[in-house]
């Protein structure tokens, strides 16, 4: 199983921390990731729309804090809502400037959801 957390939401205390511990250490490799600068944003969001304005760039990089999955998911999310759109030039810009919690795609819960019981199936701890 893969899990990806932020290192803050495992501070001494917290439930996940308390998770984390408890886990194998024998089964464990933890691997540390930075989250992308906006330029890697930048570059990430090149390879997905090719041309965008600049505002798809910053709310893009806030929504999802540097997180590369959130960043693809979210595109094909806002692009299937029309909430991102072309332009007539060919530019991708939105449609609006705040996105909501409920544009999170339902294809990045059901991956999480999905690892989730994957790795839970027949432990009793989950």
């Amino acid at each position: 199983m893969i899990g990806t957390y932020r290192i803050e939401e495992a501070r001494e205390g917290s439930a996940l921390r308390t998770w984390l511990d408890k886990l194998p250490r024998e089964c464990v490799q933890m691997l540390v990731l930075s989250p992308l600068s906006r330029e890697e944003i930048d570059s990430l969001l090149n390879q997905l729309l090719h041309q965008y304005e600049g505002a798809v760039l910053e709310t893009l990089y806030t929504e999802t804090e540097g997180n590369p999955l959130f960043v693809r998911e979210l595109v094909r999310s806002l692009v299937a809502s029309g909430v991102l759109r072309r332009d007539p030039q060919g530019r991708w810009r939105l449609t609006t400037h705040e996105i909501s919690a409920a544009q999170v795609p339902e294809s990045l819960k059901e991956l999480i959801k999905t690892s989730l019981r994957l790795y839970c199936d027949g432990r009793p701890a989950c």
